[in-house]
């Protein structure tokens, strides 16, 4: 995991937390969780979930409307050499301090077209 790329909630780092601009909709293309199921939501308006395992997702911003949403489950750093060894692709890992990308995964999301990314924590 040498050159997995380290995020912490709400810290500068390549996938901190974009803020909001009138050229952005409302809506967050990507959403780091560092909640009690650490992952990432990617809409699927980006394309870029194709190559990564993931999960159909709805998150709810408001009171009003739910956004369709791909998760990505992250793996407990302890878990993901044994689970690499084992002939898993792990894309997401996380710890007490930060959410760690997979390159590819980080690489894909930082070259998206223009889009808001928002941290989620409890």
């Amino acid at each position: 995991m040498d050159n997995w790329i380290k995020q912490s909630y709400q810290q500068p780092g390549p996938l901190a937390e974009v803020q909001k601009t009138k050229y952005y909709s409302d809506e967050p293309r990507v959403i780091l969780d560092f909640t009690i199921f650490p992952g990432v939501y990617i809409s699927d308006d980006l394309g870029i979930t194709d190559d990564f395992e993931t999960l159909p997702a709805m998150v709810r911003m408001t009171d009003e409307e739910d956004w369709e949403y791909e998760f990505i489950q992250a793996e407990a750093v302890p878990m993901v050499l044994g689970a690499i060894q084992s002939g898993e692709q792990i894309w997401l890992a996380y710890d007490d301090e930060a959410l760690y990308f997979h390159p590819d995964l980080a690489q894909k999301i930082q070259q998206a077209n223009s889009h808001i990314r928002m941290h989620r924590k409890l």
